[in-house]
């Protein structure tokens, strides 16, 4: 039916798991709470990067599936902790998947293909040298995106 309160809005928070990124999840929560009314439900979505972008000289050979699933598990093991803490009890899916091009890319290609309706991500994940990547991410996600997404700033509040 065309029945537009049968929508559901779907709202997809990104993480990189870090503790920087969690910023965005009570932001998120508050967001889905806001639209209780009109049948919202979250994704929690973390890119699992390539664990063997660090690793020259070991070959693992056919261990390579069990390590993508190691880390797979415990970004969802992760995952799973941030919905009970932030998002019960609002309709919440983990979801991982594997980097094979960039972060943005993943993220992008996620929301298109599961019709997403927001996205919601932290400003910068990871300290250090990989903050200005993730900061990146964040930007190249804006750039790419079809659908609005909102920037969680990350940090002290000012």
């Amino acid at each position: 039916s065309n029945d537009p309160g049968e929508k559901v809005f779907h709202i997809l928070v990104t993480t990189d798991l870090s503790p920087d990124a969690e910023s965005a999840f009570a932001t998120a929560a508050k967001e889905a709470q806001l639209r209780a009314d009109k049948n919202c439900q979250v994704t929690l979505l973390s890119v699992v990067e390539n664990p063997f972008a660090a690793v020259f000289d070991i070959d693992l050979g056919s261990d390579r599936e069990s390590v993508w699933v190691e880390s797979e598990n415990e970004a969802k093991r992760l995952l799973g902790h941030l919905r009970d803490r932030y998002f019960d009890p609002i309709t919440t899916q983990c979801v991982t998947t594997r980097q094979i091009s960039s972060v943005a890319d993943e993220i992008g290609r996620y929301a298109r293909t599961h019709f997403i309706d927001m996205i919601i991500i932290a400003s910068h994940g990871r300290t250090g040298i990989s903050r200005n990547l993730f900061g990146s991410v964040a930007e190249q996600v804006v750039r790419h995106s079809r659908c609005p997404v909102l920037v969680v700033p990350v940090g002290p509040a000012a």
